[in-house]
């Protein structure tokens, strides 16, 4: 396994993007990688396919 493959992945849902990008920054300063999703429909998608 790499290290991405073993950081904890999170989903980041929110239709405001400075919203999304303060929470991206956050979570990756601590350590996490984070995907973003602008609303509901692209969250389940992003869910789906990546499986955060």
């Amino acid at each position: 396994m790499t290290d991405a493959e073993t950081t904890p992945l999170i989903l980041v849902a929110d239709d405001d993007d400075m919203n999304r990008e303060l929470m991206d920054t956050i979570l990756q300063r601590e350590g996490y990688r984070v995907l973003q999703a602008a609303n509901g429909v692209r969250a389940l998608e992003t869910a789906t396919n990546e499986r955060p």
